[in-house]
């Protein structure tokens, strides 16, 4: 659940207007709607104050360690391991739309849509087609690149933007951003695999 949902949720419960619960953060009834449309965010020093508001924590607030959401993650990956193993590459990339539709700010559902967007690409004949799922491929690493910690997320999302770019029968092949891309991935020195060893 998103924090708009969130907040929509909790000033409900807790049976308050808009213009009420502004008033008791101190901010405009234009900022709460804002928040709960996803047009806004509230200022970080105003995240706590909210959290504290409504009694939860701020992980609860931004849905951050949900169980059942995690639940849900785990068994669309499972999900996924069957339609993958019996070559259903379609209907991966259509159980990763619904998972990432219900949690899009979700890194591994953003991960896992651009592997299977990657998987139906290289199977389309249609020109048009391919290109349109790899540019969706891409907005989708570019954005786990831009907001993930994840070291795992972001080194597969830096692969498929070197082969997508990388990738000369693309109309926006571009050598010199597959090579940037490159660049940020680690050195095969410092790979676990490795190092463990």
């Amino acid at each position: 659940m998103a924090l708009a949902e969130k907040l929509y949720e909790l000033r409900k419960k807790s049976n308050l207007s808009q213009e009420q619960l502004a008033e008791q953060l101190g901010v405009s009834r234009q900022a709460i709607s804002k928040w709960e449309n996803n047009t806004g965010l509230p200022d970080i020093s105003q995240i706590v104050p909210l959290a504290n508001f409504f009694g939860v924590s701020t992980d609860t607030l931004f849905d951050f360690c949900s169980e059942d959401k995690v639940r849900e993650i785990k068994n669309y990956e499972e999900r996924s391991q069957k339609l993958r193993h019996k070559g259903l590459n379609e209907e991966n990339l259509a159980l990763w739309r619904e998972a990432f539709g219900k949690h899009p700010g979700d890194y591994t559902c953003m991960s896992r849509l651009s592997y299977a967007l990657s998987s139906c690409a290289s199977q389309k004949t249609d020109q048009g087609e391919r290109e349109a799922y790899v540019k969706e491929e891409i907005a989708l690493c570019e954005r786990i690149l831009s907001g993930c910690t994840d070291s795992d997320l972001r080194s597969g999302a830096i692969q498929l933007l070197v082969y997508a770019y990388g990738d000369n029968t693309l109309s926006f092949a571009d050598e010199d951003k597959a090579v940037s891309y490159a660049n940020m991935g680690g050195s095969i020195y410092t790979c676990s695999e490795i190092l463990l060893a």
